[in-house]
């Protein structure tokens, strides 16, 4: 028998808690439901009809497919996405992906040995821009890696 891994897949979910809240965040969805006198909830999948309970999770797939699961096996499944990881969702970088570039545009590089990069970062506090780095090309190409890899923020560069 062969072995298979579950891909990433990014979904929307709302866990139903019989609030109005919750089933405002389905209506967004565009989901068909209905209420059920125990509190339980029925949704229209294209599988048929579907009943949850309270604390189960109602998943939009990227299909746009409707679905629920269990409070659970949802946790065993997924995780909620955090808004610094939105960058990177769906997919693993490599180190060497993560490292910045920079490229400029020379009228003769044939006549340039090598280039010296001088890297500034903006003070916010009184406006000045200070030296953090200083990189060099081995060859006279126009383009050089950066590491270490710089925070976000408001950097400019010299080409020497």
């Amino acid at each position: 028998m062969k072995k298979f891994i579950k891909k990433n897949i990014e979904v929307q979910a709302v866990q139903y808690d019989g609030m109005p809240e919750s089933l405002e965040e389905l209506v967004t969805l565009g989901l068909e439901y209905r209420l059920c006198e125990d509190s339980s909830i029925t949704i229209v999948t294209q599988r048929g009809e579907v009943t949850g309970e309270i604390g189960d999770y109602i998943l939009m797939s990227v299909t746009g497919d409707f679905e629920i699961c269990n409070q659970d096996k949802f946790q065993k499944l997924y995780s909620e996405e955090k808004q610094d990881e939105i960058s990177l969702k769906d997919t693993e970088v490599s180190a060497e992906e993560k490292w910045q570039y920079l490229e400029w545009e020379e009228e003769n590089p044939e006549f340039v040995l090598n280039y010296e990069v001088i890297i500034e970062a903006l003070d916010e506090t009184n406006g000045i821009y200070t030296q953090i780095n200083r990189l060099q090309t081995e060859t006279n190409t126009t383009y050089i890696q950066i590491k270490p890899f710089l925070p976000p923020g408001n950097y400019r560069y010299k080409v020497i």
